[in-house]
């Protein structure tokens, strides 16, 4: 219905999440690049809640612009 408006939305999301244009991606590669070399784990800690945002992300996206999935309906094994 809005396809300039969820366009416009997209781009933001992506530049929050860290797209690799933006100044963001920039600040996780630096605090990236720097909790490595004190603790591993922290690092792979803080890798997974980039990932985790950017997919939350891409579900705020998809549930605004496209809405509910359609429900599906299951047949049981009869047939009926």
């Amino acid at each position: 219905a809005h396809p300039l408006m969820a366009n416009l939305f997209l781009i933001c999301f992506m530049i929050a999440a860290g797209m690799p244009v933006s100044t963001a991606f920039l600040g996780e590669d630096v605090i990236i690049g720097d909790v490595i070399s004190h603790s591993h784990l922290m690092a792979a800690m803080i890798a997974f809640s980039l990932m985790v945002n950017g997919l939350v992300f891409v579900k705020i996206y998809t549930r605004l612009f496209m809405g509910l999935a359609p429900a599906v309906k299951v047949r049981n094994s009869s047939g009926l």
